[in-house]
C-alpha cells in the first residue's frame, strides 16, 4: 500500500492489485455522528451527484459516465464506530484496456472533483427541485428500513444499547430531520464536511492513474482545511442488563440481544473475536444455529454478527412469541458453552475454515477489496485479505474461549405481535 499526503487531514492511499480490467477511486469523508447532523450528512451524498455547474442533471452525468466506457458512480453513508462515513466512488475501464489509452480514468477524477467542489466554489445553491427529490427519496429510505423489520429491530437495539454514544444515531438520519433540511443548511454541511472531515481517497487497481494525485490535491488545495483530530470510539463496558419490548403489527416477534466487550483492537487484536463470533453464530456449523433453530426449533433464523470497532455482538432471531424467553435463555446457555470451551476441534476447524474461504473472496471482487481497506482506515499496516485469512487459521480453542469471555450480554430488545394479531 502506497500513503500519499495530500493536505491537512486528506490522505491518498494506493491498492495495487492485477486482477481487475477496472480501476476503482473511493473518496470517503469522516465526521463525528451528530444528531444535529446525521440527516443532513445522509442527504449530501445523494444532492452533490445529482447536479452541478458542469452537469445540471442526472442525464448529463450519465451522459458522461457512458463516455467513460461505461463508468459506474456510486454513494453511501455508513457508520465506522461513532464515525459518519459519507462515501462517493466511481469504478472505471483501466486506461490501458481503453482505444488508444484514451484516458477514462483522468475522465471520472475530473467529474468527481467536479460534483464534489464545483458547485460549493461557485457559491451556487442546488435548485429546490433537486433538494425536494433527494430529501423524498432518502425519506423512502429511512421509511424502508423500518418497514424490514428485521433491520428495524436490529437498529432499535443498536440505538436503546448505546443511546449515550454517538453510535446509537442512524446512519441514514431520522424522518423528522430530513424534514428540517433546507439550502442553507445544506450548503453549511457540506462547508464543514470539506473544511474539516478527514478524507480517505482510496485508488483500487493495477497502477496508479496518472494525474490523479495532482487532480486531487489542486481540488483540496482550494479549500480552506480546519482538520481537527477526530476522537477515538467511545467503549462502554455492559452495567446493568436492559430489555426494551415494543409491540408492533408483526406477525413473527423479532428478539435482539446485544453484548459488549471492553477489549477491541486492530485486525491482529480482534481475530479471535471473529472467530467465535462465527462459531457462536455464524454458519451452519455454528451453536445458533445447530441447537437454537435446527435442533431446539426456537426460532426461524438465529446469527451473530460483531461491531469490532466498538466491542459489540448483536444475536438476531425471529421468533414467535410464546418462545422468546425460551430462546433467549438458550441463546445465553450457547454462549456460555463457547466460554467453556463445550465445542469440537472439527467445530472450530469448520468454522476457520469458512470464514478463512470467505476473507480470501474478498480478493475476487473489486467493491469488495476497496471496502475491506477503507473500513480499516484508520489502523496502520492493515492486513490484506489473504494475510488475515492466514491468522485465522492460527486462532486456537484458548483464543476462542478467552474473547467469549470478555463479553457481557447488555441489552434485550424485543419486538412482539399485537393482541390482535396474535389471535388471527
Amino acid at each position: 500500500m502506497e500513503i500519499t499526503q495530500l493536505a491537512s487531514g486528506v490522505t491518498l492511499r494506493f491498492i495495487q492489485n492485477n486482477r481487475f480490467k477496472t480501476t476503482m477511486i473511493s473518496i470517503c469523508f469522516y465526521l463525528p455522528l451528530n444528531k444535529n447532523t446525521v440527516s443532513v450528512e445522509a442527504l449530501i451524498p445523494k444532492v452533490m451527484t445529482a447536479q452541478s455547474p458542469k452537469y445540471k442533471d442526472f442525464s448529463e452525468i450519465n451522459r458522461r459516465l457512458d463516455s467513460l466506457y461505461g463508468a459506474v458512480l456510486s454513494t453511501n453513508v455508513d457508520k465506522l464506530g461513532d464515525l459518519h462515513e459519507i462515501r462517493f466512488a466511481v469504478s472505471a475501464l483501466s486506461d490501458r484496456y481503453t482505444l488508444e489509452n484514451s484516458g477514462a480514468l483522468s475522465g471520472v477524477t475530473e467529474l468527481l472533483s467536479e460534483l464534489l467542489f464545483s458547485q460549493y466554489l461557485s457559491g451556487q445553491k442546488y435548485e429546490d427541485s433537486v433538494l425536494t427529490r433527494e430529501k423524498r427519496l432518502l425519506t423512502e429510505e429511512i421509511n424502508s428500513e423500518i418497514n424490514d423489520k428485521r433491520r428495524y429491530a436490529r437498529q432499535r437495539c443498536e440505538q436503546e444499547m448505546c443511546s449515550g454514544e454517538p453510535y446509537g444515531l442512524p446512519a441514514h438520519g431520522t424522518i423528522e430531520g430530513v424534514k428540517a433540511i433546507d439550502d442553507d443548511c445544506l450548503y453549511k454541511q457540506i462547508e464543514m464536511m470539506l473544511k474539516t472531515a478527514y478524507v480517505n481517497i482510496q485508488i483500487t487497481g493495477e497502477k496508479l492513474p496518472a494525474g490523479i494525485l495532482e487532480t486531487f490535491k489542486q481540488s483540496f488545495s482550494k479549500i480552506q482545511r480546519d482538520y481537527q483530530t477526530l476522537n477515538k470510539d467511545i467503549i462502554n463496558p455492559a452495567e446493568t442488563l436492559e430489555t426494551i419490548v415494543e409491540k408492533m403489527d408483526v406477525k413473527q416477534g423479532k428478539l435482539v440481544m446485544g453484548l459488549r466487550s471492553a477489549s477491541v483492537g486492530n485486525d491482529e487484536q480482534t481475530i479471535s473475536t471473529m472467530v467465535m463470533g462465527d462459531l457462536f453464530g455464524g454458519g451452519p456449523y455454528s451453536k445458533l444455529f445447530c441447537n437454537v433453530r435446527e435442533k431446539l426449533s426456537l426460532c426461524y433464523y438465529c446469527s451473530a454478527r460483531s461491531v469490532r470497532r466498538k466491542g459489540l455482538i448483536f444475536v438476531e432471531s425471529g421468533v414467535e412469541k410464546q418462545n422468546t424467553e425460551r430462546a433467549k435463555e438458550e441463546i445465553i446457555n450457547q454462549f456460555n458453552a463457547v466460554k467453556s470451551g463445550d465445542f469440537t476441534a472439527e467445530n472450530l476447524a469448520e468454522s476457520t475454515r469458512s470464514l478463512s474461504d470467505s476473507v480470501k473472496s474478498v480478493s475476487d471482487d473489486l467493491s469488495s477489496l476497496d471496502r475491506w481497506y477503507s473500513t480499516r482506515t484508520f489502523e496502520e499496516n492493515p492486513l490484506s485479505p489473504e494475510g488475515f485469512a492466514k491468522k485465522i487459521s492460527l486462532v486456537t480453542a484458548d483464543d476462542v474461549k478467552e474473547s467469549a469471555n470478555r463479553f457481557l450480554l447488555d441489552t434485550v430488545y424485543i419486538i412482539e405481535p399485537k393482541e390482535e394479531l396474535e389471535n388471527e
